[in-house]
């Protein structure tokens, strides 16, 4: 029994240190040298959440030009990084597990994020770094199943009712499980940054810019009693020379 616990031990540590390698060296090999802002455009209103990557892209484009709309402009409109853009790509590629899950867990990351960030030059103090999952469509997991058959649940999935015909015989007729709307998309997002407090931060305006990475989790897809879910990982930074007053913990 030892023996097995002190393995888990040392490949939660290995798997831990391949997954630090791994987000610093595609900072090393890829991060722009030079940091520039964009503004963040209006989007296209006819999103519809899929079970691809292309879907996710458009709901990232969404969610920033929500931040924006949200943001207090008291340091100027919030931008796009290109830097924090990257980085947040690079530790959604890098981390997979728990850490979007657990707070402290993905806290301890932030020193790497910001040795990242010193090998290139950047306009601005990175502030906040939170990451969580979304679920990408509606109800609980208990009781899902998979159909690629039925043809009328985008992602296949699909619960089942019993409608009595008579007496003696029931109808076993399965319901698809709705993708969720943006809007519903949007509000999980604004409800994980409020657990993590980060949200109070667009009332006082102190972030200037911003980097949003939305992975589809494809391990969750067509699978019994799984709700298919996307990583996120939000990077908010503002202006060197900002006067910022952070809540002390």
């Amino acid at each position: 029994m030892r023996l097995l616990i002190c393995l888990l031990f040392i490949n939660f540590y290995v798997s831990s240190f391949c997954q630090v390698n791994s987000f610093l060296k595609l900072c090393k090999d890829s991060l722009v040298a030079l940091d520039s802002l964009t503004a963040i455009e209006a989007t296209d209103a006819s999103f519809q959440c899929l079970p691809t990557q292309a879907s996710m892209d458009e709901l990232n484009l969404e969610v920033c030009r929500m931040f924006k709309d949200l943001h207090k402009k008291k340091y100027g409109e919030l931008a796009m990084s290109t830097m924090l853009q990257q980085m947040a790509y690079f530790a959604t590629v890098s981390w997979q597990g728990s850490q979007y899950a657990d707070k402290r867990r993905w806290t301890k990351l932030e020193k790497h994020f910001n040795r990242a960030k010193r090998t290139a030059i950047a306009r601005f103090s990175l502030i906040d770094c939170v990451s969580f999952r979304i679920s990408l469509v509606n109800g609980q997991a208990d009781g899902m199943y998979v159909d690629k058959n039925v043809g009328t649940s985008v992602f296949n999935l699909y619960k089942v009712v019993l409608n009595e015909k008579n007496e003696e015989e029931e109808e076993a007729i399965p319901i698809p499980i709705a993708e969720k709307t943006l809007d519903e998309l949007k509000s999980e997002v604004i409800s994980q940054m409020k657990k993590r407090n980060v949200y109070q931060n667009f009332k006082k305006g102190i972030y200037s810019c911003l980097g949003v990475s939305i992975i589809l989790d494809e391990r969750t897809l067509n699978k019994k009693n799984t709700l298919p879910s996307a990583r996120v990982v939000l990077f908010f930074g503002a202006k060197r020379l900002q006067r910022v007053k952070l809540k002390k913990v």
